[in-house]
């Protein structure tokens, strides 16, 4: 693994263990709504036992049919309210039963006040009619206190138990955080000792040959930049034995050769130290935007919950309104920092769309004005450029335009990309600033050696893949750089077959009923996304709407191919980044094979780039994940019934959230 690469992993890993607090957090609030929700029901069949003693009592008092017809409706509607009620704890349901019962005799009480008023014994002696009326009076009195008794026993068993679901939620949370954060240390704890191992090596060996011992080999083996140093230096001082000259000569050379391996070695010795300071800088500023920015936002969102959890908000649907402010800030702060660290258009879109948003981003980051010119010929390229170059090239453009924004004082520069006749691909970086010393960069005299750290490292990072590196500059006349590289592809090795895939469909009501679903108002929807986690979300979000129904779902562009071609939806929703084919190409190919068919594209960012490439495929319209549902379930609705007529549809730059209506 790369140095590179594990910078990357160190990255992506927070970001991973944010998501999933986040997810923890949400269902961790669905659960305590539920809770309060059932806990609600004992108060109010409390408040009805008190009201229904009221209307009982006036009725006592003055016999008339206003008090008893309220009696009749309120214990009516109590015994609807008690029957609909559903507990999972067998004393919650046992007590239920209880108060039921109590509810049933309390009815027949009232009715025998009834008859006794309104149809009284005319044998019976005034003073037996009156005590008939005091018993059943008491009865009723202590049939409703036990009811509203057993009511507070019931609350306090269901407070039990929205205590214990909040223990255990606080406990889930804890651990999670306990168990993502100690093998996320170890993990990086363990990349730093494997750089600091391998330099150590390295350092060693250069020490070794430098003193004459050509047949010391360093022996590094991996894949990370420092092991490729290691082998350069093993095959110059294999082809150094394998010369044969005189003994002066041999000795001459020796010293020739041992003097330039001692330099590089300091160079590179600087460069590993500038690495590993890279390293801690770059895992310091991580570190601080996870710490200062987002863990704040989650932690906000937290307290919240945790508040609403506990009943102690005055509204709490602007409470939760808050929490999906926060979260929703979370995930843009993640998003900017994913895509600061690793374009994801320079991947998907190729070398051309990677120097566009390169453009942009300078601009908007540090104020520099970029006039870019691309030869279009580098489209006929741009299927067989190398990612290894793509990569190199980009991060050495960036590390050039850094230089400008830093050391030449201007504001506004020059860079060409083209192709050469040797077909190598060109790259220009031009200003008219302050200027430098280019000999002073070379020899590695330099005391600011920050300055010609990220020139010493393009230059030997383009030697490795066999290109060129050729700096002209002068102090006050600007300066000039020209990269060199190869365009050749890697040789391809046959694409391997792909991994058995569990294809998620749902084959009710099947192809063949196609038409006859459409027909009955389903909008059939075919889901295109490689995380199972947004699929699942997506699925839970839309099958709440009467009007749709999910056919198929697909982790990657080619099933995505396959699901269509078997289900014929009626809208797909297709994710833009996706392996073994993304989200482009598969647009591309569904809407030239199933024209009739819309997609609407999905993407975590908002970048004009991915918007532009996913309608210039056919989509019908893009939106970002973070977006509201409701504009999702417009759109799909609307790209249902006007596929044939209407335009393309792309979500407004300012809101991010999706098309207006």
């Amino acid at each position: 693994m790369t140095i590179i690469t594990k910078l990357k992993l160190a990255a992506w890993v927070p970001l991973f263990v944010a998501l999933v607090i986040g997810s923890t957090l949400l269902v961790s609030h669905r659960v305590m709504e539920e809770a309060q929700e059932k806990g609600r029901a004992p108060q109010q069949i409390i408040n009805a036992v008190h009201l229904l003693t009221e209307f009982a009592r006036s009725y006592w008092r003055y016999q008339e049919e206003r008090p008893k017809e309220q009696f009749l409706t309120e214990h009516a509607e109590l015994s609807r309210f008690m029957a609909g009620l559903r507990f999972k704890q067998a004393t919650q349901r046992q007590t239920l039963n209880q108060i039921l019962d109590q509810l049933a005799v309390i009815g027949d009480i009232f009715h025998k006040l009834v008859i006794n008023f309104e149809q009284p014994d005319t044998t019976a002696s005034p003073n037996l009619h009156a005590e008939a009326e005091e018993r059943l009076s008491n009865q009723f009195l202590i049939r409703a206190s036990d009811a509203v008794a057993r009511a507070l026993q019931l609350k306090r068993l269901i407070d039990e138990e929205i205590a214990a679901t909040q223990d255990h939620i606080h406990l889930f949370v804890t651990l999670l955080i306990a168990f993502t954060t100690v093998p996320i240390t170890v993990i990086l704890l363990r990349m730093i000792q494997n750089i600091s191992d391998s330099y150590r090596t390295l350092r060693r060996g250069t020490e070794i040959i430098a003193e004459g011992n050509l047949d010391h080999v360093i022996g590094l083996t991996g894949r990370d930049e420092l092991t490729q140093f290691a082998r350069a230096f093993d095959l110059m001082t294999r082809r150094l034995r394998e010369t044969t000259v005189s003994k002066n000569e041999l000795e001459r050379r020796v010293r020739e050769r041992t003097s330039e391996l001692q330099k590089r070695a300091d160079q590179l010795a600087r460069m590993a130290s500038e690495l590993t300071l890279a390293e801690q800088r770059e895992r310091r500023r991580l570190a601080e935007v996870l710490h200062d920015h987002l863990q704040q936002l989650l932690a906000g969102a937290r307290f919240r919950l945790e508040g609403l959890s506990r009943g102690r908000v005055k509204d709490p649907a602007e409470t939760a309104g808050q929490v999906m402010g926060l979260l929703d800030e979370a995930i843009t702060a993640s998003r900017s920092l994913t895509v600061e660290l690793s374009p994801p258009i320079l991947h998907e879109g190729g070398l051309a769309a990677g120097m566009e948003w390169l453009v942009r981003w300078m601009k908007e980051k540090h104020g520099l004005a970029v006039d870019l010119h691309i030869d279009s010929r580098i489209a006929e390229y741009q299927e067989c450029i190398r990612e290894d170059v793509r990569i190199l090239v980009f991060q050495a453009v960036r590390e050039l335009l850094f230089n400008v924004v830093k050391h030449a004082g201007v504001r506004e520069v020059r860079v060409e990309i083209g192709v050469d006749l040797d077909e190598a691909l060109q790259v220009m970086v031009r200003d008219h600033g302050k200027g430098f010393d280019p000999v002073s960069v070379r020899g590695g005299s330099r005391t600011d050696m920050k300055a010609g750290f990220g020139l010493f490292s393009i230059q030997e990072r383009l030697n490795l893949l066999g290109g060129r590196f050729e700096m002209e500059s002068a102090e006050g006349r600007g300066a000039r750089f020209r990269l060199t590289a190869p365009l050749r592809a890697e040789q391809p090795a046959g694409e391997k077959p792909a991994a058995t895939r569990d294809v998620k469909v749902n084959l009710s009501p099947g192809p063949a009923a196609v038409d006859s679903v459409s027909e009955n108002g389903f909008i059939r929807l075919l889901l295109a996304d490689d995380h199972q986690v947004m699929r699942e979300g997506l699925a839970s979000l839309l099958l709440e709407e009467a009007d749709m129904q999910i056919v198929g779902e697909a982790s990657d562009g080619r099933e995505a191919l396959e699901l269509a071609r078997a289900l014929h939806p009626d809208v797909v929703l297709m994710d833009f980044s996706m392996p073994r084919m993304n989200g482009i190409e598969a647009t591309r190919r569904l809407r030239k094979e199933m024209p009739h068919i819309p997609v609407i594209g999905l993407s975590m960012f908002e970048e004009p780039d991915r918007s532009e490439a996913m309608l210039a495929a056919g989509a019908r319209a893009y939106l970002t994940k973070s977006g509201k549902s409701d504009i999702l379930i417009r759109t799909i609705r609307q790209v249902y019934r006007a596929e044939a007529e209407s335009p393309p549809i792309s979500e407004p730059r300012h809101s991010g959230t999706g098309p207006s209506a």
